[in-house]
C-alpha cells in the first residue's frame, strides 16, 4: 500500500489561491495539510529569509498570524511542524536554480503554454472581485508556472515530499496538459465534504490532539491509496461516488468482522440512531472487541473508519473529554 509522503510543501501563492477560490482562512488549509502530513515546509520567496539576517518577517509572526494560532504553545508547536525551505535543502539557491531545468515542459515556456494563458485569461476575466486584470494575469502566470516548477523539482529530488497545490493550481494544469496532478490534498477536500466534516472546523489544540491518535497513520494511508486509485481522474462526480460506495461498504464489512452478540446489537441501532454516512459508531465497536489479536486486525483493516469517525466527533462538538476518553481506550 502506498504512503503519504513525510513533507507537504507549499508557497505563499498556494494560500492565496486557495482563499481566493474558497474564501477561507490560511489556517483552515495548514489544519487539513498537518492531518496529511507529519511536517510542511514552507516556501518564503518573496518573504526575505525569515529569520535570517536581511528577514522581512520571522517566522513565529508569519506562523501566528497566517495560522491564526493566537496561544503561545500553539505557535511553538507549530514553529516545529512548518519548516522553511532551508530547513530541508543543504544548498537553497542551487535547489531554486535547479527549477529553471526542463523548461520545455513548463506551463509557460511549454509548448502547450497558449493553453496555459487562455486558462489565466479566462479565469482573470470571469472573476468579477479581480482589479487590475492585466497586473493579475500577470500574478497568476508567474505564480502558477513557478509552483508548478517547485511541484516537479520537488517530487525530482526529495522522495519523501509532494507539492501542495490549490485547486485554481490543478485546474489550470489540467486545463494545460489535459492531465490531472495527483494531489493529495485534493482527494482530502474529497473526504471532508462527503463525511460533512472538516478538519477546519477544529481547533489547533483537537489537530494536534488527533495527529497523536493510534490511527492517523492509517489514515494517511487510506488517503494515498484513495489518491493513486482516483486522483488523476478529472471525473469528480465519479471519484465522489466510488468513495461514498467504499465508505458505506467498510461500515458494514466492520459489523460483520466483530462478535455476533455486538453485531446484532449495533444492527437493530442503525435506524437513524446514529449519524451518517457513517451510520455506525467505530469506535465503540472497536471497543467492544476484547481479543488483543482481533483488535490488531481491525485496526489495521479500519483505522482509517475510525479515525474519520473520531474526527465527526470532533467536529460536530461532541464532548471532546469524550474524544480522549476514547484516545485512551483504543489507540494503544
Amino acid at each position: 500500500m502506498p504512503d503519504i509522503p513525510t513533507y507537504g510543501v507549499f508557497t505563499q501563492p498556494v494560500l492565496m489561491m486557495h482563499g481566493h477560490r474558497t474564501g477561507e482562512r490560511s489556517h483552515a488549509y495548514l489544519k487539513r495539510a498537518l492531518v496529511l502530513f507529519e511536517k510542511l515546509v514552507f516556501i518564503p520567496e518573496g518573504l526575505g529569509d525569515m529569520g535570517g539576517p536581511d528577514e522581512s518577517i520571522s517566522k513565529r509572526v508569519w506562523i501566528s498570524k497566517v495560522a491564526a494560532a493566537d496561544e503561545p504553545d500553539a505557535v511553538k508547536r507549530l514553529e516545529q511542524l512548518i519548516l522553511l525551505d532551508r530547513d530541508l535543502v543543504t544548498d537553497v539557491k542551487s535547489f531554486h536554480d535547479s527549477m529553471m531545468d526542463f523548461r520545455e515542459d513548463d506551463l509557460w515556456t511549454g509548448i502547450h503554454s497558449d493553453r496555459f494563458v487562455s486558462f489565466v485569461s479566462r479565469l482573470v476575466d470571469d472573476d468579477d472581485s479581480l482589479t487590475d486584470k492585466w497586473e493579475m494575469k500577470k500574478f497568476f502566470i508567474g505564480s502558477i508556472d513557478s509552483d508548478y516548477r517547485l511541484l516537479r523539482a520537488i517530487t525530482r529530488d526529495f522522495d519523501d515530499c509532494t507539492a501542495l497545490l490549490s485547486e485554481i493550481h490543478e485546474q489550470a494544469v489540467l486545463a494545460t496538459f489535459g492531465t490531472p496532478t495527483p494531489n493529495p490534498d485534493s482527494v482530502l477536500r474529497r473526504v471532508a465534504d462527503l463525511n460533512t466534516f472538516d478538519f477546519a472546523q477544529l481547533s489547533w489544540s483537537q489537530i494536534f490532539r488527533l495527529r497523536e491518535s493510534g490511527f492517523v497513520t492509517d489514515f494517511r494511508k487510506k488517503i494515498a491509496e484513495w489518491v493513486m486509485k482516483y486522483g488523476m481522474s478529472d471525473d469528480l462526480a465519479s471519484f465522489q461516488q466510488s468513495l461514498a460506495k467504499m465508505v458505506d461498504e467498510a461500515k458494514y464489512d466492520l459489523i460483520g468482522a466483530v462478535e455476533p452478540n455486538v453485531r446484532g446489537t449495533i444492527l437493530s441501532a442503525i435506524g437513524g440512531n446514529l449519524p451518517s454516512p457513517i451510520g455506525v459508531n467505530p469506535i465503540s465497536l472497536f471497543g467492544s472487541v476484547r481479543d488483543t489479536m482481533k483488535q490488531h486486525s481491525l485496526k489495521k483493516k479500519f483505522g482509517w473508519l475510525f479515525f474519520i469517525q473520531r474526527c465527526r466527533k470532533m467536529a460536530t462538538k461532541d464532548s471532546f473529554a469524550e474524544g480522549l476518553d476514547h484516545e485512551n481506550t483504543t489507540s494503544g
